[in-house]
C-alpha cells in the first residue's frame, strides 16, 4: 500500500485542530480551579464529619460502659432476689385458690366501701384496746357472776310472788294493786325505746337512789327492781308497794317471815 504524504491542506487542518486542543485546554483550566476549591470545601466537611464520627464513637463507648455497668449491677441484683422468688412461688401457688375465691368478695367490698366507712374502721381499730381492756376488766367478771345471780334472782321472783298474791287477798287493796299496776304499765309503755330514737346512757338507765333502790332517769323504781312485785299465779304481776302508805306487816312466806 502506498503511504500517503500529507500535503498542505492537512498541514492547515492538524494546526487548526491544535488551536482548539488549546483553547479547549485553556477553557479546562476555570473549571479545573473551581473543581480544586469545592474539592477543599469538601474536604473540610469531610473532616468535620469524621470529627463528628468520633464524638459519636467516644459517645457509644462511654455508653457501652455504663449499659456493662448497669448490667453488672442487674445481674447481682438478680442473684440476690432468685432465692427470694424459689421460696415465695410454692407460696403463692397454695394461695391462689384462696386468692381466686376471695376475689368476688373482695371486689364488692372495694365497690360498696366509701371512705367514711373506711374512717370508721380506721377509728375502730384505734379503739380496740380499750374496748378489750374494758372488756377484760368489767364486762367479763359480771358475766362470769351471773351463774350465782340466778339463783338469786329466783328467790327473789318467788318472794315477790308470794306478796303479791298476799296483797291481792287483802279487803279493799284489790282496787289500789290494779290503779299502781295500770301506771306501771303505762310507764313502761312510755319508756319504749323507738327504732329512731337513741335510749339514754347507762348511768341515767340506772341511777341509786340514796336508799340504795334502783330507780329510772325520772325517779321512778326501775322495773324489774327487787322491789316491785311480779305476776304469781293468783294475781297480776307488777305490784309495789302504795307511796305513802305505812310499811307492810311482816308476812309469813313459805321460806320465813318476809317484810
Amino acid at each position: 500500500m502506498a503511504m500517503r504524504i500529507p500535503g498542505p491542506a492537512d498541514m492547515m487542518r492538524i494546526a487548526g485542530q491544535g488551536y482548539e486542543a488549546v483553547e479547549q485546554a485553556v477553557g479546562l483550566v476555570p473549571r479545573v480551579v473551581a473543581l480544586l476549591a469545592e474539592a477543599e470545601v469538601l474536604v473540610r466537611r469531610v473532616s468535620g464529619l469524621i470529627s463528628s464520627i468520633d464524638e459519636v464513637r467516644e459517645g457509644a463507648a462511654d455508653a457501652v460502659r455504663r449499659t456493662d455497668a448497669v448490667i453488672g449491677r442487674a445481674d447481682a441484683l438478680t442473684r440476690r432476689l432468685q432465692p427470694i422468688v424459689d421460696g415465695y412461688v410454692p407460696v403463692l401457688e397454695k394461695l391462689q385458690p384462696t386468692v381466686d375465691t376471695l376475689e368476688p368478695m373482695l371486689r364488692r367490698i372495694a365497690d360498696t366501701t366509701d371512705g367514711v366507712e373506711v374512717e370508721a374502721v380506721v377509728r375502730l381499730i384505734d379503739v380496740l384496746p380499750t374496748l378489750v381492756d374494758k372488756l377484760d376488766a368489767d364486762i367479763l367478771p359480771v358475766l362470769d357472776t351471773l351463774s350465782t345471780v340466778a339463783p338469786d334472782l329466783r328467790d327473789v321472783l318467788d318472794v315477790a310472788r308470794e306478796i303479791n298474791a298476799m296483797i291481792g287477798s287483802v279487803p279493799g287493796l284489790g282496787r289500789v294493786k290494779r290503779k299502781i299496776e295500770d301506771q306501771q304499765a303505762a310507764e313502761d309503755q312510755s319508756r319504749e325505746y323507738r327504732a329512731a330514737e337513741e335510749p339514754p346512757a347507762a348511768p341515767a338507765r340506772r341511777a341509786a337512789t340514796g336508799d340504795g333502790e334502783a330507780t329510772a332517769a325520772d325517779g321512778s323504781p326501775r322495773a324489774g327492781a327487787p322491789a316491785a312485785a311480779t305476776s304469781g299465779s293468783d294475781a297480776p304481776a307488777g305490784t309495789a308497794a302504795v307511796a305513802g302508805a305505812p310499811s307492810a306487816p311482816a308476812v309469813i312466806g313459805s321460806d320465813g317471815p318476809v317484810r
